[in-house]
């Protein structure tokens, strides 16, 4: 990695410790970067492992979240997850048409299979979500 950017992340790191809740706007601002090269740096820092929550009220380092940020990050990308299995379910007949030779089968099936979700797991994950979004509504923080 650049000194540059390491420079960038490390002060993108330091702010998000300074400040609870800050927005990628303000970070753009102090860093005097694009709010896009904030995203960016955001996906590398997570890659790297710092756990970052984006929430309602900007991005806030997982350590000191909030379980009500837990129950909002957990319930997006639960959504977003439920959402790309309905869209690949949708089209899976027509891949399987286009790649039709037995090793395009076994990749495509690698592929499906590693994205699917079977109906139980799913009803238990809403389950779970709903007891989630219970304890927080109820009991707050």
């Amino acid at each position: 990695m650049q000194k540059r950017t390491e420079e960038m992340l490390n002060k993108i790191k330091t702010l998000l410790l300074k400040n609870n809740y800050i927005d990628a706007a303000s970070l753009a601002k102090e860093c005097n970067l694009s709010v896009h090269s904030i995203y960016r740096a955001i996906r590398i820092l997570r890659v790297n492992g710092t756990g970052i929550i984006p929430t309602k009220n900007g991005y806030i380092l997982s350590e000191f979240a909030k379980k009500s940020d837990d129950v909002g990050f957990i319930r997006r990308c639960f959504g977003r997850r439920t959402s790309d299995v309905i869209a690949l379910s949708a089209i899976n007949k027509d891949i399987q048409k286009r790649w039709a030779s037995i090793e395009d089968q076994k990749n495509m099936s690698a592929v499906f299979k590693y994205l699917s979700i079977k109906q139980t797991g799913t009803e238990k994950a809403k389950k779970s979500m709903k007891y989630m979004l219970s304890y927080v509504n109820g009991k707050g923080n």
